[in-house]
């Protein structure tokens, strides 16, 4: 019984936290099958070599960047600008591919661990601030 009242129910803070762990999971998923060379997986336009390794290193730093705000209880207020900018760029350049009928679903599809992972960062860091 009193190991039981010691136990704290996790809180909306400590969900967000897990899901956040399994998102950046996911994103570092990612960024490892672009590494190999997964076919299919953030290729941009074909193009390969150097430029598909910087998308790889990006999926690989985001999906890092999730888990160490995950596991730990600090303010993730500092990873916000990065990924405002990150998601505003990304945004306008698909926005210009989808008008030139030239975006994949596996590449949208790719970005919604970013987008989950932003709006839980966000939500985390104004639980802190506000």
């Amino acid at each position: 019984m009193r190991a039981a009242r010691l136990r704290r129910a996790p809180n909306r803070a400590d969900r967000l936290r897990v899901a956040l762990a399994v998102i950046g999971t996911l994103q570092l998923v990612i960024g490892a099958a672009q590494l190999v060379g997964l076919r299919g997986v953030g290729d941009w336009h074909g193009l390969g070599g150097h430029l598909s390794s910087e998308f790889a290193a990006w999926n690989a730093a985001i999906g890092a960047g999730f888990t160490y705000v995950a596991a730990r209880r600090g303010d993730p207020g500092a990873l916000v600008p990065l990924l405002t900018v990150l998601l505003a760029t990304l945004t306008l350049l698909y926005l210009a591919d989808i008008s030139d009928g030239d975006v994949t679903v596996t590449r949208l599809v790719s970005h919604v661990f970013l987008v989950l992972g932003y709006l839980i960062v966000v939500s985390l860091a104004r639980r802190r601030t506000g």
